[in-house]
């Protein structure tokens, strides 16, 4: 877990980890704690493409994945939530 200066300082705190370990899970109560929000980039990928992550995976490989990845985490901190996942 680690704050990540956003647009305006306005600071979110990110979490990252391994697929399955728990970061919507904990990203959601710890927004819920900070009576903020909590977004998912996972979730932003999934429905700015119509295609799931797997779907993704098996078409573009990795490397378009992380492109995704990438662009959904800057559209995010745009207006950061308080916890992004």
């Amino acid at each position: 877990m680690r704050p990540v200066e956003t647009q305006g300082n306005k600071k979110c705190i990110a979490l990252i980890g391994f697929r399955g370990c728990g970061k919507t899970t904990v990203g959601r109560e710890l927004a819920r704690l900070l009576g903020g929000e909590c977004v998912d980039t996972d979730e932003v990928i999934v429905e700015r493409a119509g295609r799931s992550i797997a779907e993704i995976f098996a078409s573009e490989g990795e490397s378009g994945f992380r492109k995704r990845e990438s662009e959904a985490i800057r559209e995010v901190v745009r207006t950061p939530p308080a916890v992004m996942a």
